[in-house]
């Protein structure tokens, strides 16, 4: 507010004193016979064009910017990871708190199987997500659901959990086992899929065009925007789990954001990884 005001005063004031008839040509030579006056008006307008242009596109960003935008979601991440990080840690002071209490040495097959769950830490993982994506959105009208599914030879084989807990799928199994549902595309491409609006992917005539399934008792599911991204188990060397991230609004969901998207989900993964490959040695060793 204040700048404003000053650029009237220099660029107005002159044109007060001298008339606008002779305006630049008296400017102009008033400026000449006191260069410090010069000086001063530079040093204060550069600066200060600057200082507003800055203000300006401050004022402009604003949360929605934060989503579509990607520009800086590290804070979200960061937070929904430490959440999870400090349930794990909490197992792990239970049980070291309970072991100090017993007389008797525990077995550490028991302590591997009372520190680890790697179910549950699954479960607070995908929970973890939908608080990430929950945050990001901040106060826009949008809601979110987020689905992991174990992956068969080509299609989904069950879902492991969703988040919220009270919202899952309308569809049965088979009504996403198809080629052109978006799990069974991350699966077979090994790579991330976005549907940006999926009422529009719906209506393409051919299938191999189309990565969304129409659910029959789907409702508002068959709207909206929706990722899946395909989870990758190097030693198996398949794609074991799929997580997708529905939103109710349409075109939230953007190809041009792909990179960030990888680069988020790649969080989550890593550590879905690490939990299934904690549930493979507790079956091979009956844990």
């Amino acid at each position: 507010m204040i700048w404003p005001i000053a650029e009237v005063i220099l660029v107005m004031g002159p044109v007060a004193c001298f008339g606008a008839q002779n305006y630049y040509k008296d400017v102009e030579l008033y400026f000449d016979n006191h260069p410090y006056i010069s000086f001063t008006c530079v040093s204060w307008f550069i600066p200060g064009a600057v200082l507003r242009n800055g203000i300006k596109k401050r004022n402009k960003f604003k949360p929605k910017d934060i989503v579509e935008g990607m520009q800086d979601p590290s804070l979200a991440l960061f937070r929904s990871i430490d959440n999870v990080v400090g349930l794990k840690s909490n197992r792990f002071a239970e049980a070291l708190e309970k072991i100090a209490d017993e007389d008797c040495p525990t077995q550490a097959s028991a302590i591997f199987t009372e520190i680890t769950q790697p179910s549950k830490q699954i479960a607070e993982l995908v929970s973890s997500v939908y608080g990430f994506w929950t945050l990001l959105a901040n106060n826009l009208d949008v809601s979110f659901r987020v689905a992991l599914a174990e992956m068969g030879e080509k299609h989904i084989e069950k879902f492991v959990c969703f988040n919220p807990l009270d919202k899952p799928s309308r569809g049965d199994i088979s009504d996403y086992q198809h080629d052109e549902c978006g799990f069974s595309r991350a699966k077979a491409r090994n790579e991330l899929i976005i549907v940006p609006n999926i009422a529009k992917n719906l209506k393409k005539n051919a299938r191999r065009k189309r990565n969304y399934v129409k659910i029959k008792k789907g409702g508002s599911e068959n709207t909206g925007s929706m990722v899946v991204y395909p989870i990758h188990h190097h030693g198996k060397n398949e794609v074991v789990y799929c997580l997708s991230v529905f939103c109710t609004k349409a075109n939230y969901f953007d190809e041009d954001k792909r990179s960030s998207y990888n680069m988020i989900f790649e969080k989550y993964a890593k550590r879905i990884v690490l939990e299934h490959s904690l549930i493979l040695l507790k079956d091979k060793t009956n844990g």
